[in-house]
C-alpha cells in the first residue's frame, strides 16, 4: 500500500512545463535472469545482461498520429535519451518495421553503449537500436534457459495483453502478479513472453543451478495456474514461442506495465484507451501502461502545451501521461 501511494503521489502532475530526468529508483525487482545459457549462475544483472532490444519510448504511429505499443514511426528512442532514425534499418523478424535503426547516418556507424545501466548486444548488430514500438526488453537467453520470478506473486497465464493481436497463448505469456493488500490493485504487473514451458504441457523437473534461501532447488515446469512465488526462484525457460509468421531467436521478453488510475493517462494520442487492462486481473477504472523497468535518464522532459509532443526528454511521457521509474 505504501508503494502505491508513492506512485499515485508521483503521478498526480497533469502536463509540466518539465519533469526532471528520472534517476530515483523504487528497487522492486530482482533480476530475472542469472545466466544466459542453461544450467549455471553467471551471476547476471540488469546491467550486465546482454540486451537485444530496448524499450522504445517513441511509441507512436506515424500514419494514423496516434500513440501504440509495437507502433511505427521509424524511430527508436533508448531509456537514456539515445535516439535512432530509419535509415533503412536490419529487419530481426522479417516482417513490418521491426527492426534496428541508425543512431548516426553512417554506413558503419559505432556500437551504441547503453551502459552504466544496460550491456547492449542488438540481436547481434550492436550499432542498430532494436525495435519500433517495442514494450518490453529483449534479453539475450539460449533455449530452456533458467527463469526467475522478478517478484514474490501469484502466477497467472492471461489470455491476452496489452499490444498483443494475437492471443497470448501463442506466445506462451505467464504473468506474475505481486504481492499487494487485499482490496487494492497491484502496482505493476510482469510479464515473460516466448517460454518454452507453458500451462497445458505435461509438469518436468527442472533443476535451479543455484538456488536462493528459500528457493526449491528442483521445480515442476511449467508452473500451474494461481501458484504462489518468491523473488528469485524459479519459474520458467526461456524460448521462442511465437505465431508462425514470425521468426524468433531464443530470448527472455520481459515486459513491466504500471497500473494506474485511468483518469491519469493522457487522451490526446489515445493512450487511455489503447492500454486498458485486458488480462482479466485489474478491474475497471485502471488501465495497465508498459513502462521501462530502466526509467528515464536522459534530458529533463517537456511537453508542448500545443502540439502534445515532447520537444525535450522523454517522448514516452508526453505520449501517454505515465513515467517509467528505475525498477532494478
Amino acid at each position: 500500500m505504501r508503494l502505491l501511494s508513492r506512485l499515485l503521489i508521483a503521478l498526480c502532475v497533469f502536463m509540466p512545463a518539465a519533469l526532471p530526468a528520472q534517476n530515483n529508483s523504487l528497487h522492486l525487482l530482482t533480476f530475472p535472469l542469472k545466466a544466459d545459457v542453461p544450467n549455471q549462475d553467471q551471476h547476471l544483472t540488469s546491467a550486465t545482461a546482454m540486451t537485444n532490444s530496448v524499450f522504445d519510448h517513441s511509441m507512436f504511429n506515424s500514419t494514423t498520429q496516434q500513440y501504440g505499443v509495437y507502433a511505427c514511426d521509424d524511430t527508436v528512442v533508448a531509456f537514456t535519451g539515445t535516439t535512432a532514425i530509419y535509415g533503412p534499418g536490419i529487419p530481426i523478424l522479417g516482417v513490418g518495421c521491426e527492426a534496428g535503426y541508425k543512431v548516426l547516418d553512417e554506413q558503419n556507424p559505432p556500437p551504441i553503449s547503453l551502459a552504466p545501466d544496460m550491456t547492449y548486444a542488438g540481436w547481434g548488430t550492436p550499432n542498430h537500436l532494436f525495435y519500433d514500438g517495442h514494450p518490453g526488453i529483449d534479453y539475450v537467453a539460449a533455449m530452456d534457459t533458467q527463469v526467475y520470478a522478478a517478484v514474490s506473486g501469484t502466477i497467472h497465464y492471461p489470455a491476452r495483453i496489452v499490444g498483443l493481436g494475437y492471443p497470448a497463448a501463442a506466445y506462451h505469456v505467464m504473468e506474475i502478479v505481486p504481492e499487494h493488500s487485499q482490496g487494492t490493485v497491484p502496482p505493476y504487473l510482469f510479464y515473460y513472453l516466448h517460454l518454452d514451458t507453458y500451462i497445458g504441457q505435461q509438469q518436468m523437473p527442472v533443476n535451479d543451478p543455484d538456488p536462493r534461501p528459500g528457493c526449491a532447488a528442483t521445480v515442476w515446469l511449467p508452473l500451474d495456474e494461481g501458484t504462489q512465488v518468491q523473488a528469485g526462484c524459479l519459474v520458467a525457460l526461456s524460448g521462442k514461442a511465437a505465431p508462425p509468421i514470425y521468426h524468433y531467436e531464443p530470448h527472455l521478453h520481459f515486459e513491466v506495465d504500471q497500473v494506474v488510475p485511468s483518469f491519469m493517462v493522457f487522451t490526446r494520442f489515445g493512450a487511455r484507451s489503447a492500454d486498458v487492462c485486458i488480462d482479466g486481473v485489474v478491474g475497471s477504472g485502471y488501465d495497465c501502461v508498459p513502462v521501462d523497468p530502466y526509467g528515464w535518464t536522459g534530458e529533463p522532459t517537456r511537453c508542448d502545451p500545443h502540439s502534445g509532443f515532447a520537444t525535450s526528454g522523454d517522448p514516452y511521457y508526453c505520449l501517454t501521461g505515465v513515467s517509467s521509474q528505475i525498477l532494478w
